[in-house]
């Protein structure tokens, strides 16, 4: 792609170099009869290198109607702002290939089809269409669309399908969707790359994320949406600088996020989750196991009282930058108490065989002993693992009784260790069993 956009650039920058006496020193354009003149005196002007407003004057006296003049030309350097005119179409940008600022959509009241734009390939700025403009029903005329390099935002409450959409692949800050009345997402299924955040706010209609399948990277950032039930569409989604669900009346669960594994914190030192005011939510098992996080904010979800999963419990061992847990259902309700519950086991549990560590929590000084239960027997595997999965220590006991308590060998590493938790695995022939170690 970078190559592509070099080859483009260089053949504006040509093109731009042979039509200084063909295009004009203005671009602003408040009458139909300019934009007619346009095209009768500056035929072969093909790349406007410079900003382009066109906006009917305030005395309505020559209304903008059709951008026909602008037949011909391929590539606007600058922004493109359309307000405030009459336009029903956009036939006459035709041949636009390629914008290098923003595009902007703002109160054209009579605009029913985005159509004259199927040769746009490239957005380099962002791309709005505005709030108070009735907008046509889909996207259809971006059909050639590819990348936004900056912000994609619509707000268009006619809007009802995001259909022509389907070949863009890249934004690269926030995909902004508000105020629409999408059954779906269908028309982004080729989207694979969110840079920053994927913003979905008062989707009312939208009762899942289908449509999302090939997105890779984004920051779900979900408020409002009173339809939504769950997260299913993002099962490709692996990372992203932040997980945001606010104020979702029916979100069950966080199914579909089962894959994102990662926060990236080489864009911003981020890494939060927060799932606030979801009153139906009831478990956090999607959440990936390996999801390390730097703050967590789990307040307000009324029906949320399964909080033990790994991701959760190693942040609550380690705790980040914030913690605010409160007013969620029972077991849920404070860090102390899921963390509680946290040392009792989470993970790898094949069979009911257990054991137990005492102390747990375990002080600095102290020599944790294990309890192994009946259905261990033989040799036993005792492995001490770090939260990331590394393994620190490996030792066998040697198991004849019914119970068994033995002290955990070979463990100078509590005293000086930085790491306020560990995974303590025991494992026979037959089962095998994992458990939190926490240091205070």
């Amino acid at each position: 792609m970078k190559h592509l956009q070099l080859s483009l650039y260089l053949s504006l920058t040509f093109a731009c170099g042979s039509v200084a006496g063909q295009c004009p020193d203005f671009y602003y354009f408040y009458e139909q009869a300019q934009i007619d003149n346009f095209g009768v005196q500056y035929p072969d002007c093909h790349t406007i290198a410079a900003n382009v407003r066109i906006e009917t004057s305030q005395d309505l006296s020559d209304p903008i109607l059709n951008l026909n003049g602008f037949i011909g030309v391929d590539s606007i350097l600058g922004y493109v702002d359309l307000l405030k005119s009459s336009l029903t179409t956009l036939h006459g940008l035709d041949s636009l290939r390629y914008i290098g600022g923003s595009l902007n959509f703002i109160q054209n009241p009579l605009l029913t089809s985005f159509e004259g734009l199927e040769n746009l390939r490239i957005i380099g700025g962002n791309m709005y269409v505005g709030p108070y403009t009735p907008s046509p029903q889909n996207m259809q005329g971006f059909n050639r669309l590819e990348r936004v390099e900056q912000h994609l935002d619509i707000r268009a409450p006619n809007m009802h399908s995001l259909s022509g959409l389907e070949n863009l692949r890249y934004v690269g800050q926030n995909l902004v969707l508000q105020n629409m009345s999408l059954p779906s997402l269908a028309g982004l299924q080729n989207l694979d790359t969110i840079q920053y955040q994927l913003a979905l706010v008062r989707l009312n209609r939208l009762k899942n994320l289908e449509g999302l399948e090939n997105l890779h990277a984004a920051a779900p950032v979900i408020l409002e949406c009173d339809s939504l039930v769950n997260l299913t569409g993002l099962e490709n989604l692996e990372s992203g600088v932040t997980i945001v669900l606010a104020d979702n009346p029916r979100l069950e669960s966080l199914e579909g996020l089962e894959h994102f594994s990662a926060f990236t914190y080489d864009t911003y030192p981020w890494g939060a989750l927060l799932l606030l005011n979801n009153p139906q939510l009831q478990n956090l098992s999607a959440l990936h196991p390996d999801l390390h996080m730097n703050s967590l904010l789990l307040s307000g979800n009324t029906s949320l009282s399964a909080c033990v999963v790994e991701a959760i419990c190693s942040y609550l061992a380690a705790p980040g930058d914030t913690t605010l847990i409160g007013q969620n259902g029972p077991g849920c309700n404070t860090g102390e108490e899921i963390l509680a519950a946290c040392s009792v086991g989470v993970g790898e549990i094949a069979t009911d065989a257990g054991f137990y560590i005492y102390p747990n929590p375990v002080s600095a000084g102290a020599a944790p002993s294990i309890t192994l239960e009946n259905d261990f027997i033989g040799q036993v595997k005792v492995e001490i693992l770090s939260l990331d999965g590394r393994l620190l220590n490996k030792f066998f006991l040697e198991k004849k009784e019914q119970k068994v308590t033995r002290k955990l060998p070979d463990f100078p590493y509590l005293d000086r260790a930085t790491a306020t938790a560990w995974i303590v695995r025991i494992s026979d022939e037959q089962h095998v069993a994992t458990k939190f170690l926490l240091k205070l």
